[in-house]
């Protein structure tokens, strides 16, 4: 089964996809939407499924040319499909996943031909998996019936029983062990949320999720030999007032289109924002509005209230979407704007939901700090803020997406790779030089793909210096220890003609 997408461009409005490396008039906040809230580009999309029938056997297959099985249109650039006996009459039908999340079955006749349309199934929409799916059928509960072994964009496998009335979407399937991983996208913070001594690990993901995962406080186990990372025990989807945390962008949330709908992109930040001695959350997500979570709990036992939209100017505080703000003391925040220029926003005196606009942050030169592109480009970029070069002033750690990369240094690789912004004015008055990579100690670039390379710095082996945290394309989070690193290149050092 062969399934053909539409030519891709039409879905852009104006046929020009946000992606390249221009302003999009239609493309951004507050555009792409018309004044009803619908789309300007074609959101449906034309997809043909094919078949190309074996004529010899399993072991020496001879494929026919193709032919056309269905085709249709859907909210996605690529649909997927597979023929399975779904409804045990000894037919085959065509399982069908598209409009990001729904499940279809299509009726097949004896020539494979479709007979109506397609129908969908009780347990559309899908829950844990969207855009892009992968079917495979298989007897796993061994109970004569033919399950489905389901993976998606975000990372996860899991399984649809066949009661033999319908499909059932079952839990994810579990391992014992392993990495510490949340779904697509990550973007770690740690804290110490228990006040136990030991730091957990609060994560962010493509699916719009907040994980916790609590560290092992057997001092024993505190470390894996000769590693020095933390272990964690599995972890777990946050709620709040009892509910489970889900960001999500529905039709009109994300920049991108509706064909997004699925996806929240949570870049969380911890950090004890009201003062009251109670770590909280603060998280952009795909639609770059800057939400809090209170902790309205104990020192001992985190638990938060419903997210409130930090408000500006007397309107919901909006950011560059899926960007990480990050702490300036303990009354600011360094944010990336919906222009794309990094800009202090400072904490309301009397109200911890309120900011004010404060400074754009600016190079020696007087420029104002990009940590973008535009377009598409803009936003993407996580950033952290510590004294990094141990000089006693604060500095900026960022990370990005492989497209952003040249927007932020012109000699950067074109890489998802980590940076910093040495700061040689001072934490009242800052002043930043150019962006220098964060390479390994051989001088070769950090590479993490294409679209996340999340930061965060820390002491993981308790000697006093800061190690460095990356969040991952892969929904991992993979550690260094400063001793594996070099940071003090020159801005001007190329890097750019290093292979992708």
């Amino acid at each position: 089964i062969v399934c053909s997408p539409d030519e891709r461009r039409k879905y852009w409005p104006g046929r020009k996809s946000l992606w390249e490396d221009s302003e999009h008039p239609d493309g951004g906040f507050g555009r792409g939407y018309d004044k009803n809230g619908s789309w300007k580009g074609n959101e449906l999309k034309d997809s043909t499924i094919y078949i190309l029938k074996n004529t010899g056997t399993n072991e020496k297959p001879i494929f026919q040319t193709c032919e056309e099985i269905y085709s249709f249109s859907s909210m996605d650039h690529i649909v997927d499909a597979i023929p399975v006996d779904v409804d045990g009459d000894g037919k085959l039908e065509l399982l069908i996943r598209m409009n990001i999340d729904g499940l279809y079955m299509l009726k097949l006749n004896d020539d494979l031909k479709p007979e109506g349309t397609p129908v969908e199934m009780k347990c559309s929409p899908l829950k844990r998996a969207h855009y892009e799916t992968s079917f495979f059928p298989c007897d796993i509960n061994k109970d004569g019936k033919v399950d489905i072994l389901v993976s998606g964009n975000p990372g996860v496998v899991f399984w649809l029983e066949n009661t033999g009335e319908h499909l059932v979407e079952r839990p994810p399937l579990l391992k014992h062990g392993g990495d510490v991983k949340a779904e697509t996208l990550s973007v770690p913070c740690f804290a110490d949320m228990d006040n136990d001594g030991h730091m957990e690990l609060i994560v962010g993901d493509s699916s719009g999720y907040l994980w916790y995962f609590d560290n092992h406080d057997d001092e024993a186990n505190k470390y894996i030999d000769k590693t020095n990372r933390y272990i964690f025990k599995a972890g777990k989807r946050m709620k709040a007032n009892g509910k489970e945390i889900h960001h999500q962008a529905g039709y009109s949330g994300s920049i991108q289109g509706p064909a997004e709908k699925r996806w929240g992109y949570t870049n969380p930040l911890t950090v004890d924002w009201d003062e009251d001695g109670l770590i909280d959350i603060i998280v952009n997500d795909i639609t770059g509005k800057i939400k809090w979570y209170r902790n309205i709990g104990t020192k001992n036992r985190p638990e938060f209230n419903e997210a409130k939209t930090l408000m500006c100017n007397g309107k919901e505080f909006v950011a560059a979407w899926r960007s990480r703000p990050a702490m300036w003391g303990s009354n600011m925040l360094v944010v990336i704007n919906i222009d794309g220029f990094t800009q202090f926003f400072i904490k309301d005196e009397k109200d911890c939901s309120i900011v004010h606009e404060g400074n754009l942050l600016r190079y020696i030169d007087g420029c104002a700090i990009r940590c973008c592109g535009p377009g598409g480009h803009l936003g993407r970029t996580v950033l952290f803020t510590c004294d990094w070069d141990n000089d006693g002033v604060m500095d900026i750690v960022g990370g990005t997406h492989r497209d952003l990369t040249r927007h932020i240094n012109a000699f950067f690789p074109r890489k998802s790779t980590v940076f910093w912004l040495k700061n040689i004015g001072t934490n009242s008055m800052p002043v930043f030089e150019r962006p220098r990579l964060i390479t390994f100690k051989d001088g070769s670039p950090i590479d993490f793909v294409c679209h996340k390379c999340s930061p965060w710095c820390i002491d993981m082996d308790g000697d006093g210096e800061l190690d460095l945290a990356l969040g991952a394309e892969d929904g991992k989070v993979y550690t260094w220890l400063r001793k594996e690193l070099k940071w003090d290149w020159e801005p001007s050092k190329d890097f750019s003609d290093v292979e992708d």
